[in-house]
């Protein structure tokens, strides 16, 4: 039971009101005047939900899965934030099989996409760089 409670804690976590709230939002303005970049983001954020909701219990997942995970959260910001959101992502190949903790890119990302766009003034720069030593 306490795994279960855990992991439904996890899910609500991944799901943050407030990115989910915000995408309906900014569908709901593209629906009339971009209907085709609102279908778009409905279906970014139907895939979105279905990898959250559908992880494994796994601890660890590769880069190369967390990365989807995180490509598909960004592009929904993006959408969001259209210019004012830059992204930069370099990953060196020998790292994409390489193992790390599920779910450990996207609460950075949230936090430096929420935080950095109340401090950042004009466009938002953020970068993933993923390298080994």
């Amino acid at each position: 039971m306490a795994a279960e409670t855990t992991r439904l804690e996890l899910l609500r976590y991944q799901l943050n009101p407030h990115f989910l709230f915000n995408s309906l939002n900014s569908i709901r303005a593209l629906v009339y005047t971009q209907p085709d970049t609102a279908g778009e983001m409905v279906s970014k954020l139907a895939e979105f939900c279905r990898r959250t909701l559908s992880r494994s219990g796994d601890e660890m997942v590769t880069v190369a899965d967390e990365m989807e995970m995180a490509r598909n959260y960004l592009d929904i910001e993006q959408v969001r934030w259209q210019e004012g959101l830059i992204v930069n992502i370099a990953i060196a190949p020998e790292c994409l099989s390489c193992q790390l903790p599920q779910n450990l890119l996207l609460p950075l990302l949230e936090n430096a996409i929420k935080y950095g766009g109340r401090t950042s003034p004009g466009t938002l720069e953020v970068s993933i760089e993923i390298t080994q030593h």
